[in-house]
C-alpha cells in the first residue's frame, strides 16, 4: 500500500536540505506515518518501518520539541527491545539525532535503563550507538550513574572503541562533576583500566586540575599512593603519582605510611617495570623530593648517582644534572629549579573535548552541547605545558 517507497525515502531525506518550516501538508505527513504499524507481513513492516524512521528525522529536523517527536520517543522506547537488529540500531541511532536537536532530553530519560541495556547488545555496532546516546543524553541528573555504567562497559569493551569510549567519560566526568574526589576517582580508574587506549591528553587534563584546585590536591595524593601501592598498576598511574607526590606529597608526609622515605620507596619499586618518559619524570620527582625533605637526600643521590652510568644518554644526562645540581653546597640553585610548579594560566580550553571533537564530529555538537563555564577548571590543557 506504499508505491516507490525509495522513492518517498528519498524526497524525505532531500527535505532535509532545506530549512521547511512547519506547515499543513508537513502535519499530515506525520499524521499519516508516525504511528506503529501492525502489519503481520515482514516486507510491509520493512518498508513501513524505513518511512517512519526518515519521518521521524525529519520532524526532528524541523523541530525536535514538537508533539509528533515527542509522540514518536513514547513508541521508539518500545522498539528498542526487538528482535530485529536493524530496527533496535536505527532506533538508538534516531533517539541520538534527537539528544543531539533537543532541549529537553525527559522524553529520552523515560528510557533510559532500556538504553543502558543496549550495552549488552550482542551487536557490537548498537553498542558503539548507545555509547553516543548516553553520551548525548547525559546531564547534572544521571551523569554519576551513566559514567557508572560506562565504566562497567569499558572493561568488556572491543578494542576497536575504546579509545573513543574511554575520551567520552573523561569529557563527561569533568562536564558534570560537582565532587572533586568523585572526579579524581573516575579518571584514575580510567588511567588504571583503559591500559594501552589512554590518550595522554587525559591524565595531563588530570594533573593540570589537580594543580589548579587546592581542595583537590591532598585527597590526590592519599589516592594516588594508595593506588601505587598496588602491584597491579598501569604506567600512566606511575605518571600521575610521579608528578603529584612531586609537587603535593609534603600534604601527606606526615600522615602514617606515606613519609617521604615510603613516597621515595613506592616509586623506586615501580623504576624498573617503566618507560623511559615515565623514568624520566621518576628522576625529577626524586630531585624535587631533595629539595623538600633532606632526610631522604641521601638516598636519592645515590639513586641518581647510579643513573649516571645509564645506557640510554637522556636518562644519563638527566641523572648526571640531577646529581651536580643536589650535591652543591649551596641549595639556591636547587630551590629554584626544583620549586612547586605554579598553578596553569587560565585559558578556558579543554584539550579532551578538542580531541573528542576531531575523533567524532558527527556525534558531538560542542558549541551546544559542552558549556565550557560549567567545568571543573576553565584552565588551558595544552600538553606543552607540562
Amino acid at each position: 500500500k506504499t508505491p516507490c517507497p525509495w522513492l518517498v525515502i528519498k524526497l524525505i531525506k532531500l527535505l532535509h536540505l532545506f530549512e521547511v518550516q512547519p506547515c499543513a501538508e508537513l502535519d499530515a505527513i506525520f499524521e499519516e506515518n508516525i504511528h506503529v504499524n501492525s502489519s503481520k507481513s515482514l516486507q510491509v513492516q520493512n518498508i513501513q518501518n524505513s518511512i517512519l524512521f526518515e519521518v521521524i528525522n525529519l520532524a526532528i529536523h524541523i523541530d525536535a520539541d514538537s508533539k509528533y517527536v515527542r509522540k514518536a520517543a513514547e513508541f521508539l522506547s518500545t522498539f528498542l527491545t526487538s528482535k530485529e537488529t536493524n530496527i533496535r540500531y536505527l532506533t538508538i541511532e534516531t533517539m541520538s539525532h534527537l539528544a543531539q536537536l533537543s532541549d529537553n532530553l525527559s522524553i529520552l530519560k523515560k528510557s533510559e535503563e532500556t538504553i543502558i541495556q543496549a550495552l549488552q547488545d550482542r551487536d557490537v555496532s548498537i553498542r558503539q550507538r548507545t555509547v553516543d546516546l548516553l553520551f548525548k543524553m547525559c546531564d547534572m541528573s544521571n551523569a554519576k550513574q551513566i559514567v557508572a555504567e560506562l565504566l562497567k562497559y569499558l572493561t568488556v569493551s572491543e578494542a576497536s572503541v575504546r579509545s573513543d569510549l574511554v575520551l567520552k567519560i573523561a569529557v563527561l566526568v569533568e562536564r558534570f562533576t560537582t565532587d572533586y574526589a568523585w572526579f579524581f576517582d573516575v579518571v584514575l580508574n580510567l588511567l588504571s583500566t583503559g591500559g594501552d587506549f589512554i590518550s595522554v591528553t587525559i591524565w595531563y587534563r588530570l594533573v593540570h586540575i589537580v594543580t589548579n584546585n587546592q581542595n583537590l590536591q591532598k585527597y590526590a595524593c592519599k589516592t594516588i599512593f594508595d593506588a601505587l601501592s598496588k602491584e597491579d598498576d598501569t604506567e600512566n598511574v606511575v605518571k600521575v603519582g610521579a608528578y603529584i607526590l612531586a609537587e603535593f606529597g609534603h600534604l601527606i608526609a606526615n600522615d602514617l605510611h606515606c613519609s617521604p622515605l615510603e613516597q621515595f620507596q613506592i616509586l623506586q619499586e615501580k623504576w624498573s617495570n617503566c618507560g623511559l618518559s615515565t623514568k624520566c619524570m621518576i628522576l625529577s620527582t626524586f630531585a624535587k623530593f631533595s629539595n623538600l625533605y633532606p632526610e631522604v637526600k641521601g638516598k636519592i643521590l645515590d639513586f641518581i648517582s647510579a643513573q649516571r652510568g645509564n645506557l640510554d644518554i637522556e636518562l644519563q644526562q638527566r641523572a648526571a644534572e640531577y646529581y651536580t645540581i643536589i650535591s652543591m653546597p649551596s641549595t639556591e640553585l636547587l630551590e629554584s629549579v626544583f620549586d612547586e610548579m605554579p598553578v596553569f594560566e587560565n585559558g578556558g580550553n579543554n584539550s579532551l573535548l578538542s580531541e573528542l571533537n576531531l575523533k567524532d564530529k558527527s556525534h558531538w555538537n560542542a558549541s551546544k552541547s559542552f558549556d565550557h563555564s560549567t567545568s571543573v577548571s576553565k584552565t588551558s590543557t595544552n600538553p606543552n605545558d607540562l
